[in-house]
């Protein structure tokens, strides 16, 4: 398949990542939902402990998330299929909520660390639809490197100042 049907079918974004793990020599299984493209990379054995899933919206950071974190525990790339519009966010929410809950029954990783690329409302959603379910770790790109960011737990936000 070329780059350009690769495009029309997952979107610039996904399209070149594709191209970067095939050209690392990293198979990839590619599904589709209604707003997203979901490559699942194909490895001889699952993570034992953590898992990362890349979310890569407007723009390809599959190459800084293994620059910094290597390829062995990336399992998944979530990306969207085309622009989003805001009235979508709620629907690519939802949908990523149960990529994660598949996620999490199939790998039964310890921590998924969630590195994220996309419009900060959305982002907002991801993490509401995830946030206190999941063992998440979500990572920021911050000064050239992924930041971890701290987790907030439901006792911390209700303890007293």
């Amino acid at each position: 398949m070329s780059l350009g049907d690769l495009e029309r079918e997952l979107g610039k974004v996904l399209a070149w990542t594709i191209a970067y793990l095939l050209e690392r020599g990293i198979e990839v299984i590619k599904r589709k939902r209604k707003t997203m493209g979901i490559l699942t990379l194909k490895k001889p054995e699952r993570p034992k402990k953590e898992c990362i899933v890349v979310i890569e919206v407007g723009r390809a950071i599959i190459k800084d998330v293994i620059a910094q974190f290597g390829e062995e525990n990336v399992i998944e790339v979530i990306g969207a299929l085309r622009t989003i519009k805001p009235e979508e966010f709620l629907t690519f929410a939802k949908e990523f909520s149960q990529e994660i809950a598949r996620i999490n029954r199939e790998y039964r990783c310890k921590k998924i660390n969630l590195i994220l690329s996309g419009p900060v409302g959305m982002n907002f959603l991801l993490g509401q639809s995830v946030g206190l379910l999941y063992p998440i770790q979500v990572w920021q790109w911050q000064e050239g490197e992924y930041i971890g960011i701290p987790k907030l737990t439901r006792d911390e936000l209700m303890k007293p100042e």
